[in-house]
């Protein structure tokens, strides 16, 4: 504002100089004041929760729109306040501000504020490809309602065909290619059967118990009630364009991670290196020749070396209400082990249909979903669950064992639930999981494990929303309260652990959400530990994925992106996930512990960082696996590694 005082003074005469300079100086006055009164929030848990109260049946009430129009008046109300009253430090929770705003603004067919919002929430994408995706069907909504009137007349279908198209096909395919496969299976699965039997399923009966509905779950109902409203009635236009562009863009991404892959031959002399997966169990017939051997322990159900722990010859292992187990994998029901290889297909399919490959298994999979009735989706997504969580161990374990015949993995298994309504965590259980957590820990120090890999974590709000799903307390701020005390209980107990074993590399993913793990607060992603470290997701071409979590405790990507793996039984399937690129930084530290043993656990860190390369357009740390290894091989001369 003073610029532009300075700008005008030469050009105004004393009087009216004098009054423009007045109310300059009381703009700048006001502005200060209310920048000042602003709180600057740099967490999550110092936003506020809002609760909501709504009448009837969750699917019932997003169908009655006099009632519905409340519930979003009361949210941008929430919304447009929290934005006055806070500067949010914090990029993605903008986004999820803006987006609903922009949502509430459609529905209230105000197109010029939806179009102000959509272009506050792209001003705010950090992610290339985001930056050119997100927004483009409301953008092409909008601007159809500019030229048309009538929504879903012959006239605006066309009209939109057209600027959906337009701004679709110029898209350049090997920075959108991912995310545009992804939002075709998006479109290909979605229906109001699969969200509704997901809403009833899911939040019916916990909204029911506590009379009330969160801020998050608000959030959600107006996002459904956009889709239905604007998105979905034009699915099969989308859809049209989209196999279209796909179809005429088919050239494969280059794939950097070959040109710094490293493998071992078998041929040198190198340390075998100890490295602990804890993760949901491992299927140890696979990497019978790369296992950890408890050489005092007999599998007979007997704790043999009085270690307190039954049959641990290659691991231990913990149920969902962390006690101990001898089972390496989670025990599946007869049940559940008749339906392992069609659930197989189903989870291959669904991968299939979001990387938009039309096979055998997408095909079974749409047929199977088109099949279901409402009351069976929750069923179906927890069939898909169990599969994921079950598997997901002995994926991360052979990402981890790849091109090393020296590494030794001990398994350390915990449970994930895979219901759709998660178990409560009391604080009582929280206090038994630090329990757990810390016997783990322990046991990895007594047997020397060098690096842990740990491809799991959570927040306050997944806290939070677990309090929902099972209809406690009486308020959203009641929930964040309880959660709160769960998740303290949690971050400070395995912050602690961790810190007391500095002799060991933890490297954890940073998580699948799109958001910051620092503002989050996510367990262990955020922790600042020099025994720590965070891993995001790139794909094959080293470019960021739609979902990896970023922030400044997330210090190097690696491939997270259809990594090819096996699965318990010993077939190979793709998954994605900082899931899968955290083990891959798990195998350059084990690689490097065995051609040089003696480094710490900071000395390892230290060199993966500085030795990977930095990507020109995010500013990412990308892993070198063979440029790293090279540097710590003419640390260590005495090490003679074969030529490949």
């Amino acid at each position: 504002m003073l610029c532009l005082y300075l700008n005008l003074v030469d050009k105004l005469k004393p009087k009216k100089m004098k009054q423009l300079l007045i109310v300059l100086l009381s703009l700048l006055i006001s502005s200060s004041l209310v920048s000042q009164n602003k709180k600057v929030v740099t967490n999550v848990d110092e936003l506020p929760r809002y609760t909501y109260e709504i009448k009837g049946n969750l699917t019932v009430f997003l169908e009655n729109d006099f009632e519905f129009k409340k519930l979003t008046e009361k949210v941008k109300s929430n919304y447009l306040k929290d934005l006055n009253q806070f500067i949010i430090e914090d990029k993605s929770t903008l986004k999820g501000y803006y987006e609903i705003l922009m949502y509430i603004s459609m529905l209230d067919q105000d197109f010029e504020k939806a179009d102000v919002y959509l272009k506050k929430l792209k001003s705010l994408e950090d992610k290339k490809s985001a930056k050119l995706v997100s927004g483009i069907t409301t953008k092409s909504i909008i601007e159809t309602f500019d030229n048309v009137d009538g929504f879903l007349t012959p006239e605006f279908v066309d009209k939109f065909r057209n600027i959906y198209a337009n701004k679709i096909t110029p898209l350049p395919w090997n920075v959108v290619q991912d995310r545009i496969k992804g939002t075709k299976g998006d479109l290909e699965i979605f229906s109001k059967k699969l969200a509704y039997g997901y809403l009833e399923g899911q939040f019916q009966k916990a909204y029911e118990k506590a009379g009330n509905i969160s801020g998050e779950l608000a959030s959600l109902l107006i996002s459904l009630k956009y889709d239905f409203t604007y998105l979905h009635p034009l699915k099969e236009e989308r859809l049209a364009i989209l196999n279209s562009y796909i179809e005429n863009n088919k050239s494969e991404k280059v794939n950097i991670w070959k040109d710094r892959e490293f493998n071992f031959s078998k041929k040198e002399k190198c340390s075998k290196v100890r490295v602990a997966i804890w993760d949901s169990g491992i299927d140890l017939k696979l990497f019978e020749n790369q296992l950890f051997e408890n050489q005092l322990e007999i599998v007979d159900g007997l704790d043999n070396d009085g270690n307190n722990f039954v049959d641990d010859r290659h691991g231990i292992a913990y149920t969902l209400h962390c006690e101990k187990s001898k089972d390496m994998l989670f025990p599946l029901t007869k049940v559940q082990k008749e339906n392992y290889e069609s659930n197989y297909i189903l989870v291959k399919g669904l991968t299939d249909l979001n990387s938009a490959i039309d096979s055998k298994e997408a095909s079974i999979f749409r047929e199977k979903l088109a099949g279901l009735k409402q009351n069976e989706i929750i069923e179906f997504i927890e069939r898909i669950s169990l599969f994921g969580n079950y598997a997901h161990g002995t994926h991360v374990a052979g990402i981890v064992a790849n091109g090393n015949p020296y590494v030794e993995l001990l398994n350390s298994r915990l449970t994930f639930d895979y219901h759709a309504i998660p178990e409560l965590i009391t604080v009582e259980l929280a206090q038994k999981m630090v329990k757990g957590m810390k016997e783990c820990i322990d046991y990895f120090k007594k047997y020397k494990v060098k690096v842990v890999n740990m491809s799991w974590g959570v927040s306050l709000k997944e806290i939070e929303e677990i309090y929902e799903l099972n209809g406690v307390g009486k308020t959203a701020e009641d929930r964040k309260k309880m959660a709160k005390e769960v998740y303290d209980i949690l971050r400070d107990g395995l912050f602690e652990e961790i810190k007391s074993a500095p002799e060991i590399l933890f490297v954890c993913s940073a998580g699948n959400s799109n958001n910051n793990a620092n503002f989050e607060g996510d367990i262990p992603a955020s922790f600042d530990l020099p025994n720590i470290l965070a891993v995001g997701a790139v794909d094959i071409s080293g470019k960021v994925t739609s979902f990896t979590t970023q922030g400044p405790t997330v210090k190097v990507y690696s491939n997270g992106f259809d990594v090819l793996s096996y699965i318990p039984g010993g077939k190979k399937m793709k998954m994605s996930g900082t899931s899968m690129s955290s083990p891959n930084v798990v195998n350059l530290a084990a690689k490097i512990l065995c051609v040089n043993p003696k480094l710490k656990a900071t000395e390892v860190k230290e060199l993966i960082i500085t030795n990977s390369t930095q990507d020109s357009e995010s500013k990412i740390n990308l892993i070198d696996p063979k440029r790293t290894m090279e540097k710590v091989m003419k640390m260590n001369k005495s090490i003679k590694v074969a030529k490949r």
